[in-house]
């Protein structure tokens, strides 16, 4: 399925007062499908759905840039697929999107499963360091998921990273 498909498909797909899979400071998640979500970023607002601020592209972008560039490097984080503007969807917020995740935040792990994810972080957070990123809000409790039936943790949310 082509990029402008998978927005299509997503903005025609995602009720907005529906409760999404997540949210935080700089975006909130809705489902497309059980392998793709969607996350339309805002900067430090709840999204009203007006006006797109030039701070919304900016942290999309990097946010876009950063997970294509570590998938790449073979980081754990979810696969990107693209990258959409306000202008080519009515949802008026830039957005991407992105593999979608089927995992367990690291407070409901069993202890095993938790040893386990944090080992995973502290492996994965050498390499990332060592690419020259610093990870920001990123730590083995937050922007985490375990996905249990793989025994694999994944990284997300890139919009505080930097790199060096």
């Amino acid at each position: 399925m082509q990029l402008t498909e998978l927005v299509e498909k997503a903005v025609n797909s995602i009720d907005l007062n529906s409760e999404p899979l997540g949210s935080g400071a700089d975006g909130i998640i809705y489902p497309v499908n059980e392998k793709v979500v969607l996350k339309l970023h805002f900067q430090g607002k709840i999204p009203l759905f007006k006006v797109t601020k030039d701070s919304d592209r900016r942290s999309a972008e990097k946010e876009f840039n950063i997970g294509q560039d570590l998938y790449q490097q073979g980081i754990q984080v979810p696969l990107f697929f693209g990258l959409f503007e306000p202008k080519k969807s009515p949802l008026n917020y830039w957005g991407i999107l992105m593999e979608r995740i089927h995992g367990v935040e690291y407070k409901y792990l069993p202890g095993k499963l938790k040893r386990e994810a944090k080992s995973q972080f502290n492996t994965q957070s050498k390499l990332i360091r060592q690419l020259g990123y610093w990870q920001g809000d990123s730590y083995h409790d937050v922007n985490t998921l375990f996905d249990p039936h793989n025994l694999k943790l994944y990284l997300f949310d890139f919009v505080r990273w930097e790199k060096n």
